[in-house]
């Protein structure tokens, strides 16, 4: 795990943006590159890092091998610290079913398909 202090170096515009916290609970939106899920992402060090993941290390410390950073707001482009949360891949799946939320278009196209294949498993081909 790199050492934090070299992040907060190698980011400065994170560490900028996270002196300026909104007092409202809002989501802060990354405003430069995002990933094709929407994710904020950063290039320094030789590869590419999701910003909300950097914004977790330099506010709360490392993240634990095998750990996601996940969501409560489930808004990808979202790093503000107070929104992030450690979990498993379960886990995280687990709390966007329980808030029924989903980003993914083919995740509702999914829903949708599965619930026409089950009722015609019980008989309506309506």
């Amino acid at each position: 795990m790199p050492n934090v202090r070299y992040q907060i170096l190698c980011f400065p515009f994170i560490k900028e943006m996270l002196k300026s916290i909104p007092e409202d609970d809002s989501c802060m939106e990354w405003p430069r590159s995002r990933t094709r899920q929407g994710y904020g992402k950063v290039y320094a060090n030789g590869k590419h890092r999701r910003v909300h993941c950097v914004a977790y290390e330099l506010v709360k410390g490392p993240i634990p091998e095998g750990i996601d950073v996940c969501h409560t707001c489930d808004n990808p482009p979202c790093f503000r610290p107070s929104h992030l949360f450690l979990g498993t891949d379960v886990e995280n799946a687990a709390d966007r079913d329980r808030k029924g939320r989903t980003n993914s278009p083919r995740g509702e196209a999914r829903k949708k398909k599965l619930k026409m294949i089950r009722s015609w498993k019980c008989g309506d081909y309506g």
